[in-house]
């Protein structure tokens, strides 16, 4: 089953996180101050958050545009930038 899966053991087992209703993912970025924090990024400008190594997330979006989150990027200094992209040429 395709889907966003987290490893509790370096990659010795794996499991299929509940992502909520977030289609596919995207994009994915880990926090580099704050090892248990990731955010994905999906269609329609979905963002979700975990905060515990990706076994759940919520939603985290708010104000970006309906595109697909392409790329997400977390700065040292506790600043999220999502890049969305559109069907156009």
């Amino acid at each position: 089953t395709s889907g966003l899966y987290v490893s509790p053991d370096s990659g010795t087992q794996w499991t299929q996180s509940n992502t909520g209703d977030l289609s596919f993912v995207l994009s994915i970025a880990a926090d580099p101050t704050r090892a248990p924090i990731l955010y994905i990024g999906g269609p329609n400008g979905q963002v979700y958050r975990t905060s515990d190594g990706g076994f759940s997330w919520i939603r985290a979006a708010s104000g970006l545009p309906a595109e697909d989150i392409v790329r997400l990027a977390i700065a040292p200094w506790n600043k999220t930038y999502a890049v969305t992209a559109s069907g156009g040429t």
